[in-house]
């Protein structure tokens, strides 16, 4: 068993937004960055921006497999 973290962009409005404890299916398209250690929490929050705005980015030329 493999534990995995995903962030979830846009969630619809109107859901519960607490997922603990559900079972979702998540498809891996692309890998963003290996696992990294940060020296701070800007650090992260500098990270987890750009990794959002990758995201996007990619999610935009794949349309067809982002929704």
């Amino acid at each position: 068993m493999f534990l995995l973290e995903a962030f979830v962009l846009d969630f619809p409005a109107g859901h519960s937004k607490n997922l603990y404890g559900r079972t979702l299916a998540v498809h891996l398209c692309e890998r963003l960055r290996g696992q990294l250690a940060f020296d701070s929490v800007d650090a992260l929050i500098e990270c987890m921006d750009s990794d959002v705005a990758r995201t996007r980015e990619w999610a935009a030329t794949h349309a067809s497999v982002a929704n």
